[in-house]
Order: structure tokens, then sequence, then C-alpha cells
């Protein structure tokens, strides 16, 4: 195939070796085109291994961030293997994402678990204020009944 032949099958498209030069005056417009090719891939690759559409989202934007980050820093050396390069970037955004979710999931367990002990001791004064009143109205309406029936609350509570 001659030059003219490729240059005829890339007309219109942002040719691979643009995206592995990112000092090239083509890199920017390859960023455009990176996103492009790949957001809707990576939503569905992402949406797959963790059955929840924002975070697929939440995925596929930062695989985005770190390739094109990695296309601006020069380190993607074969054109060839981009795509691969991409996708696997977002597995490991995945994991990330599963491993984070479960050290969160295990965080509220023990926050749940220990909630009782994080309690203070001392009541705020606005509490004690509440609670002192109440113990005085108890108090008074118990006075007001007659022995028995005192007794008789004490026996249930």
């Amino acid at each position: 195939m001659s030059p003219m032949d490729i240059e005829r099958y890339t007309a219109g498209r942002c040719p691979e070796t643009a995206i592995a030069n990112p000092s090239s005056p083509a890199a920017l417009p390859n960023e455009a085109h990176v996103a492009d090719r790949f957001r809707e891939r990576l939503r569905v690759f992402a949406a797959r291994r963790l059955r929840d559409g924002a975070s697929a989202e939440d995925v596929a934007q930062e695989t985005l961030r770190r390739v094109v980050d990695a296309l601006r820093a020069g380190r993607v050396d074969n054109p060839a293997a981009f795509p691969a390069f991409v996708f696997e970037t977002a597995r490991h955004i995945c994991l990330q994402h599963y491993r984070s979710a479960g050290r969160e999931g295990r965080a509220l367990h023990r926050l749940h678990d220990n909630g009782n002990a994080h309690i203070p001791a001392v009541p705020d004064p606005l509490a004690a204020l509440v609670s002192e009143e109440r113990e005085n109205c108890v108090r008074e309406a118990l006075g007001g009944l007659s022995a028995g029936d005192r007794e008789l609350l004490r026996m249930l509570y």
C-alpha cells in the first residue's frame, strides 16, 4: 500500500501515531477523539462490573482523565496497544472502586456496632435541664397519688 493509500484510509480520523506523540500539534484534538471513541464503551464496561450507572459514569470519566494525562506525559509508547491500555486502566479503577466500597462498608459496620460506645457520658446542658424538669414533674405526679397507686407503679416499673 502506498503512502497515499494510507492517507486515504485515515482521512477524517485521528491517526493513532499522533496519540502516542503528545508533543505533536495534533495531540489536543486526539484527546477529544479518545473521549468520543471510548466514553460509551468505558461506561458499559464499568456498568457490567459495578452494576451501578452513576459509578460506571464516574469510572469512565476517571479513566479518560488518567488516559489523557498519560498521553500528555508521553507514557503511551505503543499505539497498537492503546485500546488495551484504556481498558486495563478502567479495570484498575473498577478494582479500586470495589476496594473503596468494601472499606467504606466495613467502616460503617464498625461505626454501627460501636455507635453506643461513642455516646458521651455527660449529656449536653440543655438535655440535662430538660431531664431534670421531667424528673421534677414525675415526682410531683407521684406525690399526688395514693400510697397503693405509687406501690403499683413501682411494681410495674
